[in-house]
């Protein structure tokens, strides 16, 4: 049952995560095409939306140990320890249960998931739908020079998006500009401000 809900559900994401599916699905028993060009999952009565959320979880916790291993510029090369903390007893159950596929997805050498961890020094964290993350960097990165690599880059986005924000606040800007073109330029606002938030956060684990 777990198997076909985890194949349904990988199907209907890929239009929307097409990369972390995708490896997902080929790592699944068996021979298959790519899951792009599979059949559509049939419509089924039972729903099983405990089955759901544990995959929309997993996919969520791949998504961001990931992230976090771009940001801090680990080498794809190194096998990263990751800690994981769920707040509650049936996430636990469940990452532990698909640990192997985090493991694998995420480019993990050692990989521990309990309610009672405490968080490494020097790591990097993030907070999925009530379960923390940690993933140590001493031996992984350069510390100091991340640092000044992040504060650099921040400096960068903060003025980025100083000037958007300049441009988006003009009254002719709103009055004259097609309004796919204003839309365009406030998500990306929203996204320089996520983006410099998520530095702000790795600054100040590294200081």
């Amino acid at each position: 049952v777990l198997y076909h809900v985890l194949e349904g559900t990988l199907k209907l994401l890929h239009p929307f995560m097409p990369f972390v599916t995708e490896e997902i699905y080929q790592r699944l028993p068996g021979e298959r095409s790519a899951i792009m060009i599979s059949s559509w999952p049939k419509e089924i009565k039972r729903e099983d939306r405990e089955a759901e959320e544990g995959m929309s979880l997993l996919i969520a916790i791949i998504q961001e140990a990931r992230m976090i291993r771009s940001e801090m510029r680990i080498s794809p090369k190194k096998k990263i320890e990751l800690l994981i903390r769920p707040s509650h007893r049936n996430k636990l159950t469940i990452l532990k249960h698909h640990k192997y596929y985090i493991s694998n997805l995420v480019g993990v050498g050692s990989i521990l998931i309990d309610r009672g961890l405490s968080r490494p020094p020097e790591s990097a964290s993030s907070l999925v739908d009530g379960v923390e993350i940690f993933i140590p960097l001493k031996g992984m990165v350069d510390i100091e020079k991340e640092r000044k690599r992040l504060i650099s880059l921040t400096n960068e986005l903060t003025k980025k998006l100083a000037l958007t924000r300049e441009r988006i606040s003009r009254p002719e800007f709103k009055t004259k500009a097609p309004p796919e073109v204003v839309e365009r330029k406030r998500q990306e606002e929203k996204e320089l401000r996520m983006r410099l938030q998520r530095l702000e956060k790795r600054i100040e684990e590294v200081s």
